[in-house]
């Protein structure tokens, strides 16, 4: 809905009070989770989404990445030619960029998005707040 939704007119009254209880309903928020930009945006651009899973989704963003990057260094202590590690961290460097970019596109378009990350970076644990703190500077 997230990819649909983009290009479309803003959801109004009961459909997006459905989606903020469909959302609310469940226990584990995190099974829904995709890690894909149109989320960030699809729930940035609507304040109500925003207050109650704004948060969350950007934890989780930040949290997948994260458990990318370890998947692929563990990847790579496994493979002996430095061709290979090589190419696999330039591409790495290559989609942490592309995270960035994506993330400093949200925050232009969403002002609120760097209070939260503000307050993540102040309330979360230690290597969330350092990679959200890396995304700032």
């Amino acid at each position: 809905m997230a990819v649909t939704q983009e290009r479309s007119l803003n959801l109004v009254g009961a459909h997006l009070n459905c989606i903020i209880k469909a959302l609310s309903s469940c226990q584990n928020f995190s099974s829904l989770y995709s890690h894909h930009p149109a989320l960030l945006h699809f729930i940035w651009r609507y304040p109500e989404l925003a207050e109650k899973f704004g948060a969350l989704v950007l934890e989780l963003w930040f949290t997948k990445k994260s458990q990318t990057d370890a998947l692929k260094n563990t990847a790579d202590v496994q493979e002996t030619d430095e061709t290979i590690e090589s190419q696999t961290h330039q591409q790495q460097d290559e989609e942490l960029d592309l995270q960035t970019l994506e993330m400093l596109s949200l925050m232009e378009k969403y002002p609120n998005v760097v209070l939260t990350l503000l307050d993540m970076v102040v309330s979360r644990e230690a290597p969330l707040a350092e990679h959200v703190l890396d995304v700032l500077k």
